[in-house]
């Protein structure tokens, strides 16, 4: 398993981590999930920034490190969101 990502999925991915951040860090994740209703409206928009829905992680190998570095960004803060099985929807 090859588990090194292209310098510019590492780098679309330190702009996730930061943009997370922006978005409130540790204060949008404990919002995410005291409320679970209220996580599209949280997390939605800074995803939809970052062009998370424009990927295609099935068919583009950029798009598959993108998306990589992307759900990384998420996990290093938790993100409580479905972002792995969004992506992956076709």
């Amino acid at each position: 398993m090859i588990l090194d990502l292209s310098d510019d999925a590492l780098e679309y991915g330190r702009q996730a981590v930061h943009a997370f951040e922006s978005a409130g860090g540790d204060r949008l994740v404990e919002q995410a999930e005291a409320d679970p209703g209220i996580r599209e409206s949280l997390a939605g928009p800074v995803l939809a920034e970052l062009g998370a829905w424009d990927l295609d992680p099935r068919t583009d190998a950029d798009g598959l490190e993108a998306a990589a570095a992307l759900c990384r960004s998420a996990g290093y803060w938790a993100l409580p969101y479905p972002l792995a099985e969004r992506l992956a929807t076709p």
